[in-house]
């Protein structure tokens, strides 16, 4: 089943959708006299030379929002790379054999790619709050990250309970595609279409992170890595190419005015809270 919080997370995103296409943005602070406030009277463009809000680009404008066949070639050949080692003593099979009885001699084991997972995700979203600048406003980066996110749990947990193979470690029938490996993925994807190649390559190199210690946790084989790879790449590309439908669909609808969302986390006796307040 889908882990509660990428859920969790799929659902704060969602809620930005119904402001995504006429919000300024409002998201990016700015330090005045020793306080941190919202900056609304100010986007930064390529040029560098702040503008009013009403000049911000619409995602239909840009270049992420728009498909293109090119843009399948990388996600569809990791995919069909991991769904080959599903046939037996296909090559892939084979190495995903010799990986699996390397990582059982070893007996390695961390927790790190439980959390790793999500670090993408944060600096998608979060990073143009710092005053990085982002390609889209902060209401467009929730709806393609909520687009996203829903797209990569259908289609994982979907291929999941459809292929149902065996995990290496326990033989739970839940192995095919890594769900980490996936999250991370869109996670990294959606950091470089927004943010460029730069930043995009950090948040691969811990997606990619995330996808070693999956193997070598021995809670995957290297097909099921390289499919949730692809997975997550191009969930993520559809995020993107999302964001004109829900310009369309949401535009002079404000469902949330006003809205605080406050979550709050007791790591020592597990317990985890959200409190959420709106002003019609």
């Amino acid at each position: 089943m889908p882990r509660p919080l990428t859920l969790l997370l799929a659902l704060l995103f969602a809620v930005a959708l119904p402001v995504a296409a006429q919000e300024p943005d409002t998201c990016r602070v700015s330090l005045e006299n020793g306080v941190l406030t919202p900056d609304t009277t100010r986007s930064f463009p390529e040029s560098g030379v702040p503008t009013p809000p009403s000049t911000l680009t619409l995602c239909n404008d840009h270049a992420s929002c728009h498909f293109h066949a090119r843009q399948l070639i990388a996600p569809a050949v990791l995919l069909a790379v991991g769904a080959s080692g599903l046939i037996h003593n296909s090559p892939i099979d084979k190495l995903s054999d010799a990986t699996h009885d390397g990582v059982k001699d070893w007996n390695f084991h961390t927790k790190a790619d439980n959390w790793l997972e999500y670090v993408p995700t944060v600096v998608h979203i979060g990073l143009g709050l710092t005053g990085v600048k982002a390609k889209h406003k902060c209401f467009d980066r929730c709806a393609a990250a909520a687009t996203a996110y829903v797209c990569m749990e259908v289609v994982s947990n979907g291929l999941k309970y459809t292929v149902r193979e065996p995990r290496p470690d326990t033989g739970a029938r839940n192995a095919f595609p890594s769900g980490h490996t996936a999250l991370a993925f869109t996670g990294a994807e959606l950091t470089r279409l927004e943010y460029g190649n730069a930043i995009g390559a950090a948040a691969y190199g811990v997606a990619t992170a995330v996808g070693v210690l999956r193997i070598l946790n021995d809670r995957h084989n290297v097909h099921d890595v390289l499919a949730g790879a692809g997975i997550g790449i191009i969930s993520a590309k559809v995020g993107y190419w999302m964001l004109p439908v829900w310009h369309k669909v949401f535009k002079g609808k404000t469902i949330f005015p006003a809205m605080s969302i406050v979550p709050t986390a007791d790591p020592i006796n597990r317990q985890y809270a959200m409190s959420a307040a709106f002003v019609m």
